[in-house]
């Protein structure tokens, strides 16, 4: 026995001698060695290698590699030969690495995580549980084949393969990232991934790769981007105005409406506060209103004018709370309602109802006018308007309107008719909208006129279709016969703009209605200066009749006193007492006739034809008095005076003669 046992047992050699190899070995260890040892002392298979655990004098277990060979003699078995190595820190080792190897690989195998081992031919070496579920493969099914084949599409093979050689040339991890790959079936399947390598030598042996299903989360992603989405284009869509704020009134979110209104894209604004777009009062105004709808929890509709770009426009507003649960964010929405147009349809339609309702109790021209100029006003339109009517002379002869000093509204009724430059340029047509004229300042045309008269207030509105000092509206009151005989001039808007297309026809609809209800009070007025006249008439007729039939008796009663003073005396003396002819007498009452026939023929005839009212009249007209003088001193009515005036011409054979009258009585 060797020196060297103390050194591996701790015994000294004489301790051992004579004593049993087996009560050295470990007790779990003996049935082992004697199982051995019987299968080999009959055979060849020499020598035996064996590890056993063995005790030591101390009492410590320790490992040890025994060679063991037969002793024979005389070609008998005589015993054996053992040649014993110490491998006790080897086997602890060992050990340590078999239970770290089995801690590591618990952990694999129970890891949630899909973790894989290849080599640089992109050979699996090991796969874990989560790796086989998550493609759907068993163990036995991947070992040994390449990655490539199992969850790459075939075409992808070449490229795959060289990639994975480039890692292990490179030598460096793979970052984290995400990709698709085919499962067992064909189904794609998306992963999280990252890997790094195992070395010897400092050189890369292996790839372990870690790999986690994502495949959920990309779909809930992918809706959620689809939602998402269809919400933006939902928000972009509308047609209202929708902004998220926060309670700092800063911007997280606007669509494309409320982005057009600042006048840009959505992205230009997320971020900036409400105080980049409104003055600081109006600014806080509204973020109180904000934060009171966030802090109390509760929504809000209101109604007020908003200007954007120089533009005031009229909004109804619905503010509702939000609160993110997972960022602690609290907001509100707001959603902006646009009803400028309902407002203003609202606005003409009432205006346009009650001027119909005040036309039909009008009953003088100024009125109709002054209710047109509040329509205006009253549709929200223009501040300031006026209308007039005109005579052949262009002359103002009714006049309504509305904003005006009333010192100006007195001139108008003398002002002077447009100038010549206005009316030329109008003519020109080009100017012309519908039926009206705006004529811009840009066009340099002067107007003397009213219109020179009104002072003008200050335009806000920046805009290229901002109303501007000079600009001319005019829509054109229509006649008879499609005559002009007025218009109506504005001035000022409401929103500071040029007239659009519906306000010009709004104004052009109120005119014509206004200008058929003007048309009839001077039919009617027509009618009453005509039946005035026609009775005026009547009575100058009825004069003229009583005055012909007072001709007429003092016509009998001057033949009757003819015949009686000249005529019936001559008779009863014609004959004398003896019966005979008087020629004396019969020659005076020759003469008497022919004198009573004189008076009565030629000029005296005619003259005579006259009554005792036109033989005044025609004494008072060579005396060269009018018609109204006359008929101040007669005490009759022009009229009767124009008709006993006709009576006369009439009778002394003057009519449709270019004679005057009191040039002829002269000549008499």
């Amino acid at each position: 026995m060797s020196s060297s046992i103390k050194s591996i047992a701790g015994f000294e050699a004489g301790e051992l001698i004579g004593a049993m190899f087996d009560n050295l070995i470990y007790p779990g260890d003996r049935e082992g060695w004697t199982s051995v040892i019987g299968r080999y002392q009959s055979g060849n298979a020499w020598p035996i290698d064996i590890e056993l655990r063995l005790s030591c004098k101390s009492g410590e277990e320790r490992w040890r590699r025994v060679s063991v060979s037969p002793i024979r003699d005389d070609g008998g078995f005589k015993g054996l030969r053992g040649i014993l190595c110490d491998i006790t820190d080897k086997k602890k080792a060992e050990e340590a690495l078999r239970d770290n190897e089995e801690r590591y690989r618990a952990v694999w195998d129970i890891s949630p995580i899909g973790i894989s081992l290849t080599d640089k031919d992109c050979v699996y070496h090991y796969v874990n549980p989560a790796y086989c579920k998550m493609y759907g493969y068993s163990r036995e099914e991947l070992i040994g084949r390449p990655f490539y084949e199992v969850i790459f599409p075939a075409e992808d093979n070449d490229r795959v393969r060289k990639a994975h050689n480039s890692l292990f040339e490179a030598g460096k991890s793979v970052p984290l990232g995400e990709t698709e790959f085919i499962r067992k079936g064909g189904e794609r399947v998306w992963v999280e991934y990252t890997a790094d390598f195992v070395r010897k030598d400092g050189s890369p042996v292996y790839l372990v790769s870690m790999n986690v299903d994502i495949t959920q989360r990309k779909t809930t992603e992918k809706a959620l981007k689809e939602s998402e989405k269809k919400y933006r284009l939902l928000l972009d869509n509308t047609g209202d105005s929708i902004v998220l704020i926060d309670e700092s009134g800063t911007i997280i979110l606007l669509n494309t409406a409320a982005a057009r209104i600042l006048g840009g894209k959505p992205d230009d604004y997320a971020g900036k506060t409400i105080r980049d777009f409104c003055p600081e009062d109006e600014a806080n105004r509204r973020l109180e209103v904000i934060r009171d709808v966030i802090r109390n929890n509760s929504s809000l509709m209101k109604e007020y004018a908003f200007e954007f770009g120089g533009e005031a426009r009229m909004y109804k507003f619905y503010i509702h709370p939000l609160f993110d649960s997972q960022t602690g964010v609290r907001a509100a929405q707001v959603i902006a309602h646009d009803i400028s147009e309902e407002k203003r349809r609202s606005s003409r339609d009432a205006a346009r109802m009650k001027l119909l309702d005040n036309l039909r109790n009008a009953n003088e021209i100024d009125d109709c006018l002054q209710y047109v100029c509040d329509a205006v006003y009253e549709a929200s339109l223009f501040q300031r308007c006026v209308i007039t009517l005109h005579d052949d002379n262009r002359r103002i002869i009714h006049l309504g309107q509305r904003g005006l000093d009333p010192r100006i509204v007195k001139a108008a009724r003398t002002a002077p008719p447009p100038g010549d430059q206005l009316s030329k340029k109008l003519a020109e047509g080009k100017y012309i909208i519908s039926h009206s004229y705006f004529v811009p300042a840009e066009a340099g045309i002067g107007y003397a006129g009213l219109g020179s008269q009104i002072k003008r207030q200050a335009i806000w509105h920046d805009s290229k279709s901002a109303w501007k000092d000079g600009d001319k509206f005019l829509v054109p009151v229509i006649g008879d016969q499609d005559k002009y005989i007025g218009w109506l001039s504005v001035d000022t808007p409401f929103d500071g703009l040029r007239p659009a297309k519906d306000t010009i026809v709004f104004l052009e609809e109120i005119v014509d209605v206004s200008t058929q209800h003007i048309r009839t009070i001077q039919g009617r007025n027509r009618l009453a200066d005509e039946r005035r006249e026609l009775e005026e008439k009547n009575v100058a007729l009825n004069e003229v009749m009583a005055s012909i039939e007072e001709e007429k008796m003092e016509l009998k009663n001057r033949i009757a006193d003819g015949l009686d003073i000249s005529i019936m005396p001559i008779l009863g003396r014609l004959v004398n007492k003896n019966g005979t002819l008087n020629r004396g007498q019969l020659g005076l009452l020759k003469k008497s006739l022919e004198n009573l026939a004189s008076k009565h023929g030629g000029i005296s005839r005619k003259i005579s034809r006259l009554t005792s009212r036109e033989s005044e009249i025609c004494d008072l007209i060579k005396d060269g008095a009018t018609n109204k003088t006359i008929s101040l001193r007669l005490a009759i009515s022009i009229a009767t005076v124009k008709k006993h005036r006709e009576s006369i011409r009439k009778k002394l054979g003057l009519t449709h003669k270019e004679v005057n009258l009191a040039t002829y009585l002269l000549n008499l």
